[in-house]
């Protein structure tokens, strides 16, 4: 790498070794000091010229400009990364795989990821007609494709100029998010690495990858930064609009004189697609969400907000049980916030840092408002609602808190362990290791005499992925866990202020 670099402009200090075996509590390969380094030392100036870049290429299929763009003059580098990437869950087996269920990284696993199985087939498929490109005597399978994903996925960089860079000699800068060394000055055509303390001789120099969740660095990068505050639970939009609606047909005083669809907005319903089998008063799932989606995306067309204010302003109309008017008023809402960006493909993140991200508390309100309530909504410039400088009705947040609390019912239903469970097995692997497991290394399990112990570790199972996987869910469920500590709190408060008035008046979703 050094003479590769030679021969271009990328300026690597002499002071570092930058592809250092790094013995545990490492990461494998890293960064380290050969002398002491100051702080503001410049260890890094890479021009984006020396980097792997997107190639753009027409007509090329989602996700292809990440995995192009490699060249023979790019040999040296490439032969410095990693062939498989174990402790990512894309190489997970099935075993592995089955042991995340019901965590942000399944979920997402599952959706739209850079190496997303349809996508690669498609992909696949696109480079067969490409000889320009890919010359007929190269075959690029699937595999192929999956490690390009992995490369890129857990070693790229973000760049203001052309979105997503490979980095060479950067990439093997491993993160900290707790006591990094330096972090990358993104200048455009020029990427710059100072440090910001300093480094004693043999020291590995730690980058900071910015300041993720944990689902994001196990499902991209294969590894679970334990000094990490962002434990993290992914929300989708479907998730939250299931719960709110799941809530509105339980509390049957919530959907008084509820307006009656549109004849565009309903006939999703009105045409027997209402599936009520789907959504019964129970907490919901995979197929309510798809149907609520489903729903929203047929609601929604060229004259989508004519129809919504119809909607809206429709005399009163109920079925035997209000289900068809209600599903045309939350119909309305969702349409809505799908035309103002606030429901989408997008995912909401939950951490201890950020218990009630404002864009998912702002779709439960609205879903939840009363009709002149939602009319002054859809009068603000700003749609996202603000609760910590807002003034927000007391009905609305007692529904708001409830919603929240049947979502982390449901999310916690996903797991087959508890909490509990997860901690105790946590403890058997690490007495069973003797050490926290590194990645990349073999771990070092306990001897009766000469012999090694049997493992209690399920087959198919490697036991760093089990650690991450498990360290993983218990940080998922603490966060859960506190966010139900928060909403019956606030529930608490709410009474402490009502004092001992009980009842009140029904909330109606037309009125307001």
């Amino acid at each position: 790498m050094k003479a590769w670099a030679d021969r271009t402009s990328l300026e690597a200090s002499s002071k570092v070794n930058f592809f250092s075996r790094v013995p545990p509590p490492g990461q494998g390969i890293g960064a380290r000091a050969k002398e002491p380094l100051a702080v503001g030392e410049a260890i890094l100036k890479i021009p984006l010229a020396c980097c792997l870049t997107p190639l753009p290429v027409l007509d090329a299929p989602e996700f292809m400009d990440r995995v192009l763009g490699i060249k023979s003059d790019w040999r040296p580098y490439l032969d410095t990364l990693p062939r498989e990437f174990p402790t990512v869950p894309l190489w997970f087996t099935p075993e592995e795989l089955a042991l995340l269920e019901g965590t942000s990284v399944d979920a997402l696993l599952a959706g739209r990821h850079i190496a997303n199985r349809q996508d690669l087939d498609g992909i696949a498929a696109w480079c067969k007609t490409q000889p320009d490109v890919f010359p007929t005597d190269i075959c690029i399978g699937i595999e192929d494709l999956r490690w390009a994903a992995s490369v890129v996925a857990s070693r790229a960089f973000d760049s203001s100029a052309v979105g997503v860079a490979l980095v060479p000699f950067a990439d093997a800068l491993n993160h900290s998010s707790a006591s990094p060394h330096t972090r990358m000055d993104d200048r455009g055509q020029m990427l710059t690495f100072h440090l910001e303390r300093t480094v004693s001789e043999g020291e590995e120099i730690l980058n900071c990858y910015g300041h993720h969740g944990n689902t994001q660095w196990l499902l991209n990068g294969g590894f679970v930064d334990r000094s990490n505050p962002f434990e993290d639970v992914v929300v989708t939009p479907a998730d939250v609009a299931s719960c709110t609606l799941a809530h509105l047909r339980e509390n049957r005083e919530l959907q008084v004189r509820c307006p009656a669809p549109s004849d565009e907005l309903g006939s999703s319903i009105a045409d027997g697609r209402d599936n009520r089998e789907h959504v019964q008063d129970r907490t919901p799932g995979v197929e309510e969400r798809a149907v609520c989606e489903r729903n929203v995306c047929e609601a929604q067309d060229d004259d989508g907000q004519e129809h919504q204010e119809e909607a809206e302003e429709e005399e009163e109309e109920e079925d035997d049980d209000g289900s068809t008017a209600l599903n045309g008023a939350v119909c309305a809402r969702l349409s809505f916030l799908q035309e103002v960006g606030l429901l989408g493909d997008h995912t909401f993140s939950i951490s201890s840092v950020d218990l009630l991200p404002d864009g998912l508390a702002t779709i439960v309100l609205v879903l939840s408002m009363g009709r002149r309530e939602f009319a002054g909504y859809r009068s603000r410039s700003d749609y996202v609602i603000d609760l910590a400088s807002e003034d927000v009705d007391a009905d609305l947040l007692q529904c708001l808190y409830t919603v929240l609390l049947r979502l982390v019912t449901a999310l916690e239903q996903k797991y087959k362990t508890s909490l509990e469970e997860d901690l105790q097995l946590l403890a058997r692997l690490h007495e069973y290791l003797e050490e926290p497991v590194v990645m990349g290394t073999t771990p070092k399990r306990r001897r009766d005499g000469d012999e090694l112990a049997t493992p209690f570790l399920p087959p198919g199972v490697r036991p760093e992925n089990l650690h991450n996987i498990l360290l993983l869910r218990v940080g998922q469920k603490r966060v859960l866990q506190e966010l139900r500590r928060h909403c019956e709190e606030c529930f608490l408060s709410g009474d402490e202020d009502e004092g001992e008035e009980e009842g009140g008046e029904a909330r109606d979703v037309t009125t307001g």
